[in-house]
């Protein structure tokens, strides 16, 4: 019985110190984009020719969507860093009570829910159906 008391207690520990690790490398987390800068710089990150003009992010940081007037990317989360998509043919754009719903045309990403003003959420829905 105190075999499997210490055992548990070892356990509860080492799961303790790998929390505590964890956090103070900074794993983990929701990852935020922090404005239109930030999401040009995660832009370049993806694809160094893409040069964005037109910058719109969720009220949350989730999520961006960036024109560089001929090509449409969104920065969508991916655990708690953030991937980009060039958007093709195959993306979706739906308008949704609280913004935008994207999606890359890609099956291995779900479509991503962008909160938005209305007039902002209005303006973008028109500028990417207009590039079908």
């Amino acid at each position: 019985m105190i075999d499997q008391l210490l055992q548990f207690g070892g356990s509860l520990a080492a799961i303790l110190a790998l929390f505590l690790l964890a956090g103070w490398l900074k794993l983990g987390g929701v990852g935020r984009i922090d404005g239109p800068e930030h999401a040009m710089a995660l832009a370049s990150e993806v694809d160094l020719h893409f040069a964005p003009r037109d910058v719109i992010v969720d009220r949350e940081g989730r999520a961006a969507i960036l024109f560089d007037g001929a090509a449409v990317m969104l920065l969508m989360p991916h655990g708690n860093k953030f991937v980009g998509r060039v958007l093709g043919p195959a993306a979706r754009v739906e308008r949704t009570g609280e913004g935008l719903s994207v999606h890359s045309g890609e099956r291995l990403h779900r479509p991503v829910e962008m909160a938005l003003d209305h007039e902002e959420a209005e303006a973008w829905f028109a500028r990417l159906r207009a590039l079908d």
